[in-house]
Protein backbone atom coordinates (compact mmCIF):
# COMPACT_ATOMS: atom_id res chain seq x y z
CA UNK A 1 0.00 0.00 0.00
CA UNK A 2 0.62 3.48 -0.71
CA UNK A 3 2.96 5.11 2.05
CA UNK A 4 0.48 7.68 1.94
CA UNK A 5 -2.53 5.22 2.79
CA UNK A 6 -0.69 3.75 5.64
CA UNK A 7 -0.43 7.07 7.09
CA UNK A 8 -4.04 7.89 6.75
CA UNK A 9 -4.89 4.85 8.51
CA UNK A 10 -2.74 5.46 11.14
CA UNK A 11 -4.16 8.69 11.58
CA UNK A 12 -7.42 6.94 11.62
CA UNK A 13 -6.33 4.78 14.44
CA UNK A 14 -4.84 7.31 16.76
CA UNK A 15 -6.32 11.02 15.47
CA UNK A 16 -4.84 12.55 18.72
CA UNK A 17 -1.72 12.50 17.51
CA UNK A 18 -2.39 14.44 14.88
CA UNK A 19 -5.37 16.40 15.42
CA UNK A 20 -5.10 17.93 19.28
CA UNK A 21 -7.73 15.61 20.24
CA UNK A 22 -10.12 15.82 17.88
CA UNK A 23 -11.27 14.49 14.53
CA UNK A 24 -11.12 17.35 11.57
CA UNK A 25 -11.37 16.41 8.11
CA UNK A 26 -10.45 20.12 7.20
CA UNK A 27 -6.82 19.77 9.35
CA UNK A 28 -6.77 16.22 7.73
CA UNK A 29 -7.18 17.65 4.17
CA UNK A 30 -4.16 20.03 4.73
CA UNK A 31 -1.83 17.42 6.11
CA UNK A 32 -2.70 15.52 3.30
CA UNK A 33 -1.51 18.88 0.94
CA UNK A 34 2.08 19.17 3.14
CA UNK A 35 2.36 15.21 2.52
CA UNK A 36 1.86 15.57 -1.15
CA UNK A 37 3.89 18.78 -1.63
CA UNK A 38 6.79 17.01 -0.21
CA UNK A 39 6.33 14.18 -2.92
CA UNK A 40 5.87 16.07 -5.66
CA UNK A 41 9.21 17.90 -4.81
CA UNK A 42 10.52 14.75 -4.74
CA UNK A 43 9.11 13.64 -7.61
CA UNK A 44 10.86 16.36 -9.54
CA UNK A 45 7.61 18.23 -10.23
CA UNK A 46 7.21 21.76 -10.47
CA UNK A 47 3.93 22.50 -9.65
CA UNK A 48 2.68 23.13 -5.48
CA UNK A 49 0.85 20.32 -4.88
CA UNK A 50 -2.61 21.44 -5.02
CA UNK A 51 -3.81 18.22 -4.30
CA UNK A 52 -3.55 17.14 -7.85
CA UNK A 53 -1.62 13.91 -6.47
CA UNK A 54 -4.66 12.97 -4.77
CA UNK A 55 -7.03 14.23 -7.68
CA UNK A 56 -8.74 10.45 -8.62
CA UNK A 57 -10.03 10.58 -4.69
CA UNK A 58 -10.84 13.98 -5.76
CA UNK A 59 -12.80 12.38 -8.55
CA UNK A 60 -14.15 9.47 -6.99
CA UNK A 61 -16.43 12.04 -4.40
CA UNK A 62 -17.18 14.33 -6.57
CA UNK A 63 -18.95 11.00 -8.68
CA UNK A 64 -20.13 9.61 -5.00
CA UNK A 65 -21.92 13.37 -4.48
CA UNK A 66 -22.69 13.75 -7.97
CA UNK A 67 -20.96 17.25 -7.78
CA UNK A 68 -19.95 19.14 -10.91
CA UNK A 69 -18.90 22.31 -9.46
CA UNK A 70 -15.21 22.70 -8.29
CA UNK A 71 -15.16 22.37 -4.59
CA UNK A 72 -12.23 20.35 -3.39
CA UNK A 73 -13.29 16.43 -1.67
CA UNK A 74 -12.99 17.67 1.68
CA UNK A 75 -15.62 20.87 0.89
CA UNK A 76 -17.60 18.28 -0.67
CA UNK A 77 -17.81 15.96 2.10
CA UNK A 78 -18.13 18.41 4.90
CA UNK A 79 -20.78 20.26 3.09
CA UNK A 80 -22.92 17.04 3.37
CA UNK A 81 -22.17 15.98 7.08
CA UNK A 82 -23.57 17.41 9.97
CA UNK A 83 -20.52 17.57 12.44
CA UNK A 84 -16.72 17.07 12.28
CA UNK A 85 -16.59 14.06 13.46
CA UNK A 86 -19.12 12.46 11.08
CA UNK A 87 -16.89 14.52 8.49
CA UNK A 88 -13.90 12.52 9.46
CA UNK A 89 -15.52 8.98 9.38
CA UNK A 90 -17.40 9.84 6.48
CA UNK A 91 -13.84 10.23 4.52
CA UNK A 92 -12.59 6.64 5.86
CA UNK A 93 -15.58 5.04 4.17
CA UNK A 94 -15.05 6.89 1.28
CA UNK A 95 -11.54 6.10 1.21
CA UNK A 96 -12.11 2.14 2.12
CA UNK A 97 -14.61 2.32 -1.34
CA UNK A 98 -12.01 4.21 -3.16
CA UNK A 99 -9.18 1.71 -2.44
CA UNK A 100 -11.49 -1.64 -2.82
CA UNK A 101 -12.24 -0.14 -6.56
CA UNK A 102 -8.93 0.81 -7.89
CA UNK A 103 -5.93 -0.58 -8.06
CA UNK A 104 -3.74 2.79 -8.02
CA UNK A 105 -3.07 2.80 -4.37
CA UNK A 106 -0.11 0.92 -5.13
CA UNK A 107 2.94 3.45 -5.31
CA UNK A 108 6.71 3.06 -6.59
CA UNK A 109 8.55 4.64 -3.53
CA UNK A 110 11.90 4.72 -4.69
CA UNK A 111 11.65 7.46 -7.54
CA UNK A 112 14.39 9.92 -7.29
CA UNK A 113 14.28 10.14 -3.65
CA UNK A 114 16.74 12.97 -3.42
CA UNK A 115 17.21 14.46 0.17
CA UNK A 116 16.62 18.34 -0.11
CA UNK A 117 16.84 19.07 2.95
CA UNK A 118 15.50 21.10 5.29
CA UNK A 119 15.79 23.96 3.66
CA UNK A 120 13.20 22.94 1.13
CA UNK A 121 10.24 23.34 3.66
CA UNK A 122 11.48 26.95 4.55
CA UNK A 123 10.87 27.54 0.44
CA UNK A 124 7.80 25.85 0.59
CA UNK A 125 6.85 27.89 3.60
CA UNK A 126 7.45 31.60 1.78
CA UNK A 127 5.67 29.98 -1.40
CA UNK A 128 2.43 29.53 0.75
CA UNK A 129 2.78 33.31 2.21
CA UNK A 130 2.94 34.50 -1.51
CA UNK A 131 0.21 32.57 -2.77
CA UNK A 132 -1.78 32.03 0.26
CA UNK A 133 -5.00 31.70 -1.72
CA UNK A 134 -3.35 28.39 -3.55
CA UNK A 135 -3.67 26.32 -0.68
CA UNK A 136 -5.93 27.87 1.54
CA UNK A 137 -8.82 29.21 -0.55
CA UNK A 138 -9.00 32.64 0.46
CA UNK A 139 -8.96 32.60 4.30
CA UNK A 140 -5.44 31.81 5.89
CA UNK A 141 -5.02 29.30 8.99
CA UNK A 142 -2.54 28.96 11.19
CA UNK A 143 -3.69 25.82 12.37
CA UNK A 144 -3.68 24.26 8.70
CA UNK A 145 -0.22 25.95 7.98
CA UNK A 146 0.75 23.84 10.91
CA UNK A 147 -1.58 20.63 9.50
CA UNK A 148 0.91 21.52 6.59
CA UNK A 149 4.08 20.95 8.27
CA UNK A 150 3.10 18.36 9.70
CA UNK A 151 2.28 16.51 6.74
CA UNK A 152 5.16 17.51 4.40
CA UNK A 153 7.85 16.61 7.31
CA UNK A 154 6.29 13.35 7.88
CA UNK A 155 6.98 12.43 4.57
CA UNK A 156 10.73 13.60 4.78
CA UNK A 157 10.78 11.58 7.96
CA UNK A 158 9.64 8.39 5.72
CA UNK A 159 12.23 9.45 3.31
CA UNK A 160 15.16 9.35 5.66
CA UNK A 161 13.59 5.95 6.68
CA UNK A 162 14.58 6.19 10.43
CA UNK A 163 11.40 5.31 12.52
CA UNK A 164 11.73 8.39 14.14
CA UNK A 165 9.12 11.56 14.55
CA UNK A 166 9.27 14.15 11.97
CA UNK A 167 10.14 16.70 15.27
CA UNK A 168 13.70 15.69 14.96
CA UNK A 169 13.94 18.42 12.36
CA UNK A 170 15.73 21.50 12.41
CA UNK A 171 11.87 23.05 12.40
CA UNK A 172 10.98 21.47 16.07
CA UNK A 173 13.64 24.39 17.40
CA UNK A 174 10.86 26.38 16.03
CA UNK A 175 8.30 24.91 18.55
CA UNK A 176 11.00 26.44 22.04
CA UNK A 177 11.48 29.35 20.08
CA UNK A 178 7.61 30.38 20.07
CA UNK A 179 7.09 29.35 23.21
CA UNK A 180 10.19 31.49 24.60
CA UNK A 181 8.77 34.49 22.60
CA UNK A 182 5.55 34.05 24.43
CA UNK A 183 6.92 33.34 27.88
CA UNK A 184 4.80 29.87 27.67
CA UNK A 185 5.80 26.38 29.55
CA UNK A 186 2.81 24.02 28.60
CA UNK A 187 2.65 21.89 26.17
CA UNK A 188 0.85 24.19 23.37
CA UNK A 189 1.95 23.47 19.70
CA UNK A 190 3.81 26.36 18.30
CA UNK A 191 0.30 27.13 15.79
CA UNK A 192 -2.48 26.93 19.10
CA UNK A 193 0.21 29.52 20.99
CA UNK A 194 0.05 32.24 17.85
CA UNK A 195 -3.51 31.92 17.10
CA UNK A 196 -4.55 32.13 20.98
CA UNK A 197 -2.58 35.01 20.98
CA UNK A 198 -3.45 36.80 17.60
CA UNK A 199 -7.12 38.71 17.29
CA UNK A 200 -7.48 36.99 13.55
CA UNK A 201 -7.07 34.40 11.47
CA UNK A 202 -5.17 36.97 9.13
CA UNK A 203 -2.58 38.22 11.83
CA UNK A 204 -2.01 34.63 13.66
CA UNK A 205 -0.89 34.34 9.72
CA UNK A 206 0.95 37.38 9.53
CA UNK A 207 2.64 36.90 12.84
CA UNK A 208 3.78 33.53 12.34
CA UNK A 209 5.87 35.08 9.31
CA UNK A 210 7.29 37.53 11.33
CA UNK A 211 8.83 34.78 13.68
CA UNK A 212 9.46 33.02 11.00
CA UNK A 213 11.92 35.57 9.64
CA UNK A 214 13.10 36.26 13.16
CA UNK A 215 13.85 32.16 14.04
CA UNK A 216 15.66 32.01 10.53
CA UNK A 217 17.77 35.04 11.29
CA UNK A 218 18.99 33.47 14.80
CA UNK A 219 19.64 30.07 14.15
CA UNK A 220 20.99 30.28 10.71
CA UNK A 221 18.86 27.54 9.60
CA UNK A 222 18.55 29.36 6.25
CA UNK A 223 20.12 32.46 4.31
CA UNK A 224 18.30 35.31 4.42
CA UNK A 225 14.74 35.38 3.18
CA UNK A 226 16.18 38.06 0.39
CA UNK A 227 18.26 34.71 -1.30
CA UNK A 228 15.08 33.16 -1.93
CA UNK A 229 14.36 33.04 -5.19
CA UNK A 230 11.09 31.55 -7.28
CA UNK A 231 11.33 30.17 -10.77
Amino acid sequence: MDSLYKLLYQIKEKPDLYFDGRKSLASLSHLIGGYLQRQSEIDGDSKPYCGYKFSRFQQFVQDKYNMKISQSWGNIINFHCASDNTAFNTFYKLLDEFLEETSNHESNLHKRENKMGIESLYKFLYLIKERPALFFGGRESIIFLGNIIDGYLLKQSEIDGDGKSYGKYDFSKFQQFVQNKYGITSSQSWDRIIDFYSSSNREAFEIFYTLLDEFLEKTSNYNENSQIKWD
